[in-house]
């Protein structure tokens, strides 16, 4: 087969694209090492940290829509994968996930990563407020856990500051009857479960809406604003588009 007619043969070395190559990528250890980075920079970012865009205001003014941020994915231990597919589609489907290393559990106040329990093929980022066994109670936007007060994150933001009254059941609301979005439960979160919000309380769409979250669906803790890009405006350039005071800032 020496000498295959194809541009790079993969039997041969006189094709024109071997003849072409540097005489560093015609070693075979060359090739072994370049397979190994790849393999190296590929489980770095499936296991050890992920990169990711803000797409919504739901945690104003913590991340802000066009924020590209970093999470540890090691923060709170290492389990399988609890959804395996297409990343960013619906193609795949829910497994059964282990713990291949204990870490410790995501605390109250921590701004976690994790994928969406209706549709976990999306991933979804909020602040935890309470975990399994705690009792959540929400009176007039002010949130309780076990009648202790949890003031608002030092970056949070109001929108919206229409009041729904205490009585009033909205039927959007989890569980069935616990309220509204400003007065809510109480409710008791089941073990190994959280209740997360958003920052941005009055505009998202979190635990009081869809549920709590399952502990083995948390990736990670979110560390730091990687890049930054504002909205495009007219003339707008990639560089004054850059929010460069929010690039480096630690997420707490």
């Amino acid at each position: 087969m020496d000498g295959y007619p194809g541009f790079f043969s993969p039997w041969g070395t006189h094709s024109p694209g071997w003849k072409m190559l540097p005489p560093v990528l015609k070693s075979l250890r060359t090739w072994v090492v370049i397979v190994l980075v790849l393999l190296g920079v590929g489980f770095v970012q499936q296991e050890v940290v992920g990169v990711y865009t803000v797409p919504s205001g739901s945690m104003k003014n913590t991340l802000l829509v066009g924020d590209v941020f970093i999470a540890n994915k090691l923060a709170y231990g290492i389990r399988t994968p609890r959804w395996v597919g297409i990343p960013g589609t619906d193609y795949g489907r829910t497994v059964r996930s282990f713990t291949l290393l204990e870490g410790k559990r995501p605390e109250i106040g921590d701004v976690i990563v994790f994928r969406f329990p209706l549709h976990p093929s999306e991933i979804y980022v909020k602040r935890v407020i309470a975990r399994g066994g705690d009792t959540v109670r929400i009176i007039q936007k002010q949130v309780y856990v076990n009648e202790d007060k949890i003031p608002l994150p030092p970056s949070s933001n109001l929108e919206f500051a229409r009041f729904f009254k205490p009585g009033l059941i909205d039927p959007t609301i989890y569980p069935p009857g616990a309220g509204n979005r400003d007065n809510y439960g109480p409710v008791r979160v089941p073990d190994d479960h959280f209740f997360v919000m958003g920052d941005n309380r009055n505009a998202s769409t979190d635990s009081r809406f869809w549920g709590f979250l399952p502990e083995e669906l948390v990736i990670g803790k979110a560390e730091f604003i990687l890049f930054s890009r504002g909205p495009e405006v007219e003339d707008s350039t990639v560089v004054n588009q850059t929010r460069i005071e929010r690039v480096g800032r630690w997420v707490f």
